[in-house]
């Protein structure tokens, strides 16, 4: 089965609009945004305040938030700002120190129930 150019040039067009509109349906709310620079500044704060090296083994703690901060500003997908912030923990180079991204809340209903 071959197909006419007529028709050929509308799938690629459709094709096109269906990738265009993916792509700035991904694009970040500021709420978003919002949200992933106050998990930036719990988790800096909370490092700040309880971590047992005062020096943070020579890196420059406040430098390395600013860069996250950067990096979400930058982001383009939830995950991507999560990582800004795993990165930032990984610099201490501390197995005792992770980061655990909050969880989506998320509900599954399968229409019924165990008994």
């Amino acid at each position: 089965m071959r197909i006419s150019k007529p028709r050929f040039g509308s799938l690629i067009l459709i094709m096109f609009l269906a990738l265009v509109a993916a792509r700035s349906a991904a694009q970040l709310s500021a709420l978003d945004r919002e949200r992933a620079q106050g998990v930036l500044e719990g988790v800096a704060s909370d490092i700040r305040k309880e971590y047992y090296d005062p020096k943070f083994h020579g890196v420059a703690w406040d430098a390395k938030v600013a860069e996250a901060k950067a990096g979400i500003a930058k982001a383009n997908s939830w995950n991507a700002e999560m990582i800004e912030i795993a990165v930032l923990t990984d610099y201490l180079s501390d197995s005792h120190t992770a980061f655990f991204p909050p969880q989506p809340v998320v509900r599954t209903d399968y229409g019924w129930r165990f008994k």
